[in-house]
């Protein structure tokens, strides 16, 4: 069919870019909330078995409801839901909407009501001990299962409509829910299993109650859209697209969390303290992903798929172009200062009990792997956003599928040779592999000039030059250890060393006229 662009009004990339800075802020207060969280839930449960039974009746729900099934029928509905709406076909999206409610929530539900009845086999199988506790608060939490997809379904539609604020800012719910309970239970001494019963109900109250507004906030949209008698043709298409991104981004999801497996296996293999230490850092090495990269790729996705059914196909590569351009702008000083900060920041934020120096160094060494994987996994989240809207799913699958493969066998030949920090190189080894290989099809699917995107990429790398300097800087310091036993010493030279790099960064993008990007016409 003929379709009108101005359905869709374009979006300039200042506005867009404008979206993604209020989503990263409110991923920002987010991670905050989730870190408080952990702290508090750690000062009250410990290292007991308790605590493993609270941490795997949490994990099971969240992998299976929020981690698989959500984000795979979320980030699947958004090309469908954003191309239907600049199409102008709003008969089709609610029966698309429809669908995927009934497909995604019914299947949950299923999960979840199998899961009920083996929460006692379910809890031996991971912790090795079934205990009462530990099964009631599987079950608590089991309803965030079905609540979870359906959720994602509305924030897919949200996003679609170019509304991002409560997509990303609805953890806030979650997080701060979980947090009250652990601080109830602290403030007023509550029995430690109360205590770990009500944080589980407060997390599945949280992702219901989030659910629930979210939906209002979808019929309030709806409502602003005129019914149509019957769509203009037949569904079965937007049904066939959905399933099969969904099905691609799952397989990619559980071949990541397959990757995960073999490394903490590998981990167990290490001294006392390596499976603590690899996942500290890796969520210290997730924390630029979840705020800032996650922000742009979930801003850029709709307008992607919006320019594509509107064969919109300049703004396409201009809006590509500098969406990867500006994830190196972010990559390239985050992983220079994790990597040169990562003893200091690992004691600054951890180092007090149990968690002695030794500590510091093992997961310092790993997070100093895993912060080289932020620029591959950034430019690759452009990557498998850009072929998720162009309806070549099997691209991103084969790609991740070999860059797992790759990143297993390196993380087994690395730890072999140096020891457990291998496991963070291997996965920086299959980040890279997997952010060049997707870039390249990238560019070569869209027909990219490459080019004119290496002159701001060698500009980005020059402005780091200062960025790296002061780095070492302030990793040499840190190897004197003057004035640096207290917390207050390493905290003002983690601040010190960010606050010069930030300045110093700034003015090199100011020089180098790398500032003012999205302004400028191609990439």
């Amino acid at each position: 069919m003929r379709v009108r662009e101005e359905t869709v009004p374009y979006r300039p990339w200042k506005t867009l870019l404008g979206f993604a800075g209020t989503v990263a802020m409110l991923n920002a207060v987010v991670a905050v909330l989730a870190f408080v969280k952990d702290l508090l839930t750690a000062m009250k449960l410990g290292t007991s078995q308790l605590a493993d039974a609270f941490s795997m009746a949490y994990f099971i729900p969240d992998t299976v409801g929020c981690n698989l099934i959500a984000a795979s029928i979320g980030i699947a509905c958004v090309p469908v839901f954003s191309r239907l709406l600049a199409q102008g076909e709003y008969g089709r999206l609610r029966q698309a909407v429809r669908w995927a409610v009934i497909a995604a929530g019914g299947s949950a539900a299923l999960i979840a009501v199998l899961l009920f009845a083996a929460a006692p086999a379910a809890m031996q199988g991971w912790t090795g001990s079934g205990t009462t506790d530990g099964v009631r608060m599987l079950r608590v939490m089991l309803p965030i299962i079905p609540a979870a997809p359906l959720m994602y379904i509305g924030f897919a539609l949200l996003q679609a409509a170019q509304q991002f604020r409560w997509p990303a800012g609805s953890w806030i719910v979650l997080h701060a829910g979980v947090t009250l309970a652990a601080a109830a239970g602290l403030t007023w001494s509550l029995p430690t299993d109360m205590t770990a019963v009500a944080m589980a109900a407060a997390a599945s109250a949280g992702v219901v109650t989030m659910t629930i507004w979210t939906w209002v906030r979808v019929k309030s949209l709806m409502s602003q859209y005129p019914h149509e008698a019957r769509p203009s043709r037949p569904e079965r298409s937007d049904r066939k697209e959905i399933g099969a991104a969904f099905v691609t981004y799952l397989l990619i999801s559980l071949g990541t969390h397959g990757v995960y497996v073999v490394e903490r296996m590998l981990a167990l293999q290490g001294d006392t303290g390596t499976v603590t230490g690899l996942n500290y850092a890796f969520r210290l090495s997730q924390l630029p992903i979840s705020v800032f990269v996650l922000a742009l790729s979930s801003v850029m996705l709709p307008g992607m798929s919006q320019d594509m059914a509107l064969g919109r196909m300049a703004a396409l590569q201009q809006s590509v172009g500098r969406a990867l351009t500006m994830m190196l702008v972010i990559a390239f000083p985050t992983t220079i200062l994790l990597f040169m900060l990562r003893q200091p920041i690992v004691a600054l934020l951890f180092e007090r009990g149990a968690f002695g120096r030794d500590s510091v160094l093992i997961t310092a060494e790993m997070l100093g792997g895993y912060s080289l994987t932020i620029t591959g996994l950034a430019v690759a989240a452009i990557a498998v956003r850009y072929f998720l809207a162009s309806h070549k799913v099997f691209i991103p699958l084969i790609v991740s599928l070999l860059a797992a493969v790759l990143q297993i066998g390196a993380d087994v030949y690395l730890t072999a040779r140096v020891g457990p920090v291998g496991i963070a190189y291997g996965a920086a080894a299959g980040a890279v592999a997997s952010g060049i290989a997707l870039t390249w099809l990238l560019f070569k699917d869209l027909r990219l000039a490459v080019k004119l995107f290496m002159q701001p990429v060698l500009r980005i790398v020059l402005a780091n030059v200062p960025v790296l300097l002061i780095g070492v800087i302030g990793y040499r310091y840190w190897l004197t250890g003057i004035g640096l036993e207290a917390m207050s010493g390493r905290l003002m030279l983690v601040a010190a060393t960010l606050a010069a790099a930030a300045a110093a960064y700034g003015i090199s993008l100011w020089k180098l006229n790398l500032l003012n990007l999205w302004n400028k016409e191609g990439v």
